[in-house]
């Protein structure tokens, strides 16, 4: 019973003005990589944040290119923020990390065009399906999620995308 119109979201990640204009509004330079993860910003109701700021870490030491990490999302209490923002500061110091709103339907929509990758390495045993990943991939955004409940069901580990071991 859920789903994504992926057509809609197709047509919003085909734009290319829309991309360059995301990608200068949050000052990235061409060849910069913009991470992305959407959804509540919540240790219990999502995902301890840890393992993909470290992702994020290793993968710009590796590359040698500059990541910036956009957390679209939503805090379910403002007392949840600094506590992200301490895990940014201790697990990915190299890395510019943004909590923007994720609730800001232009700002998200321009994120969808303006990304590379889609990150969402949630450990709660609530995600049953994770509908973030099929919008990801009707954006045309490579996906790497955790191999964990629904995600499973949703992306094939080399295919649509790459399932990590929780």
């Amino acid at each position: 019973p859920l789903g994504v119109d992926a057509s809609g979201f197709a047509a919003l990640a085909d734009r290319p003005g829309a991309r360059a204009d995301a990608r200068t509004s949050v000052g990235l330079a061409d060849d910069d990589v913009l991470v992305l993860w959407v959804g509540r910003l919540s240790f219990y109701e999502k995902a301890f944040p840890q393992p993909m700021l470290q992702a994020v870490q290793a993968a710009q030491a590796r590359s040698g290119r500059r990541l910036v990490f956009a957390l679209a999302g939503w805090f379910p209490s403002e007392t949840d923020k600094p506590h992200f923002q301490a895990a940014a500061r201790s697990h990915a110091p190299d890395i510019d990390v943004r909590f923007l709103d994720g609730n800001d339907r232009r700002l998200l929509n321009s994120l969808w065009a303006g990304a590379d990758v889609f990150l969402s390495l949630v450990d709660n045993i609530q995600e049953t399906f994770g509908i973030t990943p099929l919008e990801a991939m009707a954006a045309g955004l490579p996906v790497v999620a955790s191999d964990w409940d629904g995600y499973r069901s949703t992306v094939r580990h080399g295919i649509e995308g790459f399932l990590v071991p929780t």
